[in-house]
């Protein structure tokens, strides 16, 4: 029984080999291959030649296109300049927040001396064209905005 096992079983890669064999020297893509080849030796590639004479019609086309002022605009307009930042400390000049306050939360008001003049103001409200945005225990936080675009100042309380 175990011979018949073993010639069965070189029988069988006998066969596998013989049919690997056969696969390789008929080979499908082998075949397409060479057939390929052989059209591509059979064509001929086109004559392409291209005139170097410019007509007299480029020459106008030329002249109506570089002729348009558009043409040798940029075609984005560079961006102006931010403005310059507002001088905060110079258009509070006089400003002198003071200690003197009333109130807690957001009734707090504090007392700001503008140009030798007293007067309680609270967050909010404009001192020389500048608003409170916040007041603390030590300095009081003036801001504008301009070109949409906020900047702000604290000054100190004495």
């Amino acid at each position: 029984m175990k011979r018949v096992g073993l010639i069965v079983m070189l029988g069988a890669f006998a066969a596998m080999a013989a049919l690997f064999v056969l696969g390789w020297a008929n080979s499908p893509v082998q075949t397409r291959r060479s057939a390929m080849e052989a059209q591509l030796a059979q064509l001929v590639p086109p004559d392409f030649t291209f005139g170097t004479d410019q007509s007299p019609e480029y020459e106008a086309w030329q002249r109506a296109i570089t002729s348009q002022p558009k043409l040798w605009e940029p075609l984005l307009k560079p961006q102006a300049a931010p403005p310059p930042p507002p001088n905060l400390a110079e258009a509070l000049a006089g400003v002198v927040p003071t200690r003197n306050e009333v109130g807690s939360g957001a009734n707090r008001k504090v007392q700001i001396q503008v140009e030798g003049r007293k007067d309680w103001y609270t967050v909010g409200q404009q001192v020389k064209g500048c608003a409170i945005r916040e007041i603390t225990d030590t300095a009081v936080l003036f801001t504008v905005i301009q070109g949409g675009q906020e900047y702000g100042i604290a000054l100190p309380r004495r």
